[in-house]
């Protein structure tokens, strides 16, 4: 495996992770609306203003980390200052997607544990 195609598997796992948090931000959008029927205009549009754009941002990184790949590579030199041309590497592609999807996993589990303790915390609190 050469450098460029270590990094092309890594960028592109980064690209499926920000999908992830894509799909967790676009849960935002639900609030805004309920916010905007409950008579808060000004501030639901500010909002929903602030939703899209960062849903577009997410939208337009994962497009660079999916699809272009290569261009990430040349701008940031990632392929500089390597000697060896090739990384002993014995590993099948499904056994690196396979531990990927258990990183990204568990990065979402423990953010869910964390909410939920936040979650709990705050319930706490409101009752004493």
């Amino acid at each position: 495996m050469t450098p460029r195609n270590l990094f092309l598997i890594i960028i592109k796992l980064f690209g499926l992770y920000f999908i992830r948090e894509l799909f967790i931000s676009s849960t935002q959008l639900l609030p805004v609306v309920l916010y905007y029927k409950s008579g808060h205009n000004v501030e639901a549009i500010w909002s929903l203003i602030s939703t899209v754009i960062v849903l577009a941002v997410e939208v337009l990184i994962i497009n660079y980390l999916l699809f272009k790949t290569d261009w990430i590579i040349n701008k940031l030199k990632l392929t500089a200052g390597f000697d060896q041309e090739t990384i002993a590497f014995k590993m099948h592609r499904s056994t690196v997607i396979q531990i990927a999807v258990i990183i990204i996993g568990d990065c979402s589990l423990s953010m869910r544990s964390q909410i939920s303790s936040e979650w709990l915390l705050t319930i706490f609190r409101k009752g004493a």
